[in-house]
């Protein structure tokens, strides 16, 4: 089977490295034209995954607990079970790269991101702004 490639194609082999240098676990596919990678951000939080096909196009996902996982032991057609219930939030946050060079620069931003979303939701639930209202934005919205 080949591949298709056109002459905008990204290398998907160095965002690979990349990705591995800042720490996500990371791996690229020819067959599928993606780099995938997760990484676990900090003890307590969940994990993020990173998707970067080879035309640029990004999604990441960062899932947050809003409560503590309810669980319990089964056993089904002889299989023992560990059933759990748990209570996410999932912020999903799609793209475009243009430039592999900004890989470092967007993964900053994510990170930012996802932080300040995982806040907010305990701020929601305390019913308090995460945000200074009276802070002016740092990019303007592209609105049509």
């Amino acid at each position: 089977m080949r591949k298709l490639e056109s002459a905008g194609d990204i290398d998907i082999f160095g965002l690979c490295r990349q990705l591995q240098q800042a720490d996500w676990d990371a791996f690229a596919s020819d067959m599928t034209g993606e780099v995938a990678a997760r990484r676990q951000p900090a003890a307590g939080r969940d994990p993020w995954t990173l998707v970067i096909d080879r035309s640029g196009r990004w999604r990441f996902a960062a899932t947050h607990a809003l409560a503590a996982p309810a669980g319990r032991e089964e056993l089904r057609g002889g299989y023992p079970l560990r059933v759990q219930r748990e209570t996410q939030q999932l912020l999903t946050v799609m793209g475009r790269l243009a430039d592999p060079t900004d890989l470092s620069g967007l993964l900053a931003e994510l990170a930012q991101l996802a932080s300040e979303e995982s806040d907010a939701s305990t701020h929601r639930a305390e019913e308090t702004a995460p945000w200074d209202e009276e802070k002016p934005l740092k990019a303007p919205l592209n609105t049509p």
